[in-house]
């Protein structure tokens, strides 16, 4: 997968860029990708879509695996492109397979706010790999590939996390600014290495603030820092750059910081969350919200 300046997904069989700022090599040792588009679709509960609303799918293709919980994070774009703020509290949706037959009907995506953009969660197990879509009940799908475990490179429930030196305020470890947020967040005082040897659980996200596109990882991080507070003696938290560097004048890319290729990343923001033990209990991609990351958190600490 070519790196890229801004991550960039196939929607209806055009390129546009949606949430994630960096490029970065394919998260799958498999060369595999899959588009997703959805249109029209219609929802139950609080409200309905206008004409020419688009479901979208914030996810990375080829990070989806088969035998854990898979999340689905989806959108929706109006007829200019724009991601909405408002929508309906519930879509409903029917997961089919690529041919069409439905393997799972009516399920609930459940509507969360991230700053001013509103977006859907539902989550699925699959059995096994394979071509799949989400399907409205107006018919606009969302086509996606789901792998076996050991053709995905991302870590995932179940996996360890991969320590390494992270950019702390003492040593930036090559990056340089070690946050884009102004002012920078609080989660540079120690390396992802020295955070999973405290024998507490983790939480570790790789966002840059200030060269995402859609302004999400800014949101995610600042949500993320205010969940923190109640869990300040509990959990350690850990922030990552995107970027080595600034961006220059001329827009080209710079060298993609450590945390790309330690988690072998192509997209982002991502939240990985492990317990005392370093095993991954729960991995947020792209979005969510206070209501999300808190519960998430909580079960850490259960």
């Amino acid at each position: 997968m070519q790196s890229l300046p801004r991550r960039s997904f196939l929607i209806g069989g055009a390129a546009v860029a949606l949430l994630a700022a960096c490029g970065g090599k394919s998260n799958s040792s498999a060369d595999t990708t899959a588009s997703g588009a959805t249109s029209g679709g219609s929802a139950g509960g609080g409200g309905s879509l206008a004409k020419g609303d688009e479901l979208l799918m914030f996810q990375d293709p080829s990070s989806l695996v088969a035998g854990i919980d898979q999340r689905f994070a989806l959108g929706i774009r109006d007829a200019d492109g724009a991601l909405t703020a408002g929508g309906p509290e519930t879509l409903l949706l029917n997961l089919q397979d690529i041919d069409g037959k439905t393997i799972a009907a009516g399920l609930k995506a459940a509507r969360h706010q991230s700053a001013s953009r509103s977006y859907w969660v539902t989550s699925y197990r699959f059995d096994q790999p394979g071509n799949y879509q989400l399907v409205s009940d107006k018919a606009g799908h969302a086509a996606f590939t789901v792998q076996s475990k050991d053709k995905v490179l991302v870590p995932n429930t179940g996996d360890k996390m991969i320590p390494f030196d992270t950019p702390t305020t003492a040593d930036k470890h090559g990056v340089d600014p070690i946050c884009t947020r102004d002012p920078i967040c609080p989660f540079h005082t120690q390396t992802l290495t020295q955070a999973l040897g405290t024998g507490k659980p983790v939480a570790f996200l790789v966002a840059t603030p200030a060269y995402c596109q859609t302004a999400v990882c800014g949101p995610v991080l600042d949500v993320l820092i205010g969940a923190s507070k109640q869990y300040a003696d509990k959990i350690e938290f850990v922030h990552s750059e995107v970027y080595s560097a600034k961006f220059p004048p001329s827009g080209a890319q710079p060298p993609l910081a450590p945390a790309l290729d330690a988690y072998h990343l192509g997209f982002e923001p991502c939240l990985f969350l492990a317990g005392a033990d370093g095993v991954i209990r729960q991995r947020l991609d792209v979005i969510y919200d206070n209501g999300e990351v808190t519960a998430a958190l909580n079960a850490l600490v259960a």
